[in-house]
């Protein structure tokens, strides 16, 4: 999120406003959990308290806290998603947040409402605004994330040394899927890749995340531990290599607020296989195969095709680079700008 920040003040000033970072503490940094609190609940109002500023915008949804310490002639903020206030009501299994959480989120929910605008992520994160936090439609405003990322489709050479690097095979198609969180549905990824494989596909599974004991289950069950890799972190000079060596990305997710890697694969030319849950749908338009997150044989079935339909494959490349220009970073810049020029106006 700190990124995230720091490109759109970057970018707001390319815009031609007059902007200054609020970064939240990290005196007590090394200190876990109760030093996290002490920078957030302590150290950081007493550095906010009192400045005045014409607009104030909470990149994070968190920092919304601090509003009624800072003397701002009005509040903004972005909601990428409602993640945690979807596991508090139930709807989002695999994390529950704590007391302390649940007062925090009270207390967003009511920064949120009494926000001058809001920003949404996606028309998805639009909707759970309204239905979770009772967000006054008028105020939210629909900005898509850009595609920061500068990913490329890679030359067979730079796909080559990458796999020998990373000791990935190079004899069988792989499947790649992005993500560690709760909500991206591991589990059901080894299932539908347990499926591709009892179709007769020879295709190889590649994680980048590190195994639990709930994925070790789900694979030994399906019978396919000598097919899948994990690899628990990747440079960012390499993902491009891996996002282009992959035959597809499988991004089944119970939920999104957005799904980066959705746009991070079609900007390699990799075919996009994933759920229709959150924002995927939206975000993905045209260019993957998409179904309903319980429908294992579908996407088994899509991935299958992708590997023996070279034109279906191409068909999905082709909708995905016609897909990237609306997440352009200029476009983000521009929407950003012409809202803080509305905010600055009421």
């Amino acid at each position: 999120m700190i990124g995230y920040g720091r490109l759109m003040l970057s970018e707001m000033m390319v815009a031609g406003f007059a902007c200054r970072e609020l970064r939240m503490t990290d005196h007590f940094a090394g200190a876990g959990k109760i030093g996290r609190n002490l920078d957030r609940f302590a150290i950081t109002p007493l550095k906010v308290v009192g400045r005045r500023v014409d607009v104030a915008h909470a990149v994070d949804p968190g920092s919304a806290i601090y509003f009624p310490l800072l003397r701002a002639g009005r509040t903004s903020v972005t909601v990428h998603d409602m993640i945690p206030y979807l596991a508090a009501a139930g709807r989002l299994d695999g994390f529950r947040p704590s007391r302390l959480g649940k007062e925090l989120m009270r207390t967003l929910v009511a920064r949120f409402r009494q926000s001058d605008g809001v920003v949404a992520a996606s028309q998805n994160t639009r909707r759970d605004l309204i239905e979770l936090a009772d967000v006054d439609p008028d105020k939210i405003h629909v900005i898509p994330n850009a595609m920061f990322h500068d990913l490329r489709r890679a030359s067979r050479s730079e796909i080559t040394a990458y796999l020998a690097r990373s000791r990935l095979p190079q004899d069988r198609p792989l499947i790649l899927n992005i993500g560690r969180n709760f909500y991206k549905n591991r589990e059901g990824v080894v299932e539908i890749f347990g499926r591709l494989r009892n179709l007769g596909s020879p295709a190889h599974l590649v994680f980048v995340s590190s195994p639990d004991a709930t994925v070790t289950e789900a694979i030994a069950r399906m019978g396919v531990s000598d097919h899948v890799s994990f690899l628990d972190q990747v440079a960012a000079g390499d993902m491009s290599a891996l996002y282009s060596a992959a035959s597809a990305l499988l991004f089944p997710s119970l939920y999104e607020g957005f799904g980066y890697p959705v746009l991070e694969a079609q900007a390699c030319g990799t075919p996009v296989v994933c759920s229709n849950a959150g924002s995927l749908a939206e975000v993905a338009g045209e260019a993957a195969a998409v179904f309903d997150v319980a429908d294992a044989d579908g996407m088994a079935e899509a991935l299958a095709r992708i590997l023996h339909d070279s034109a279906f494959a191409g068909q999905l490349v082709e909708a995905g680079h016609r897909n990237l220009p609306k997440y352009s970073v200029a476009q983000w810049r521009a929407s950003y700008a012409d809202y803080f020029a509305k905010m600055q106006r009421l």
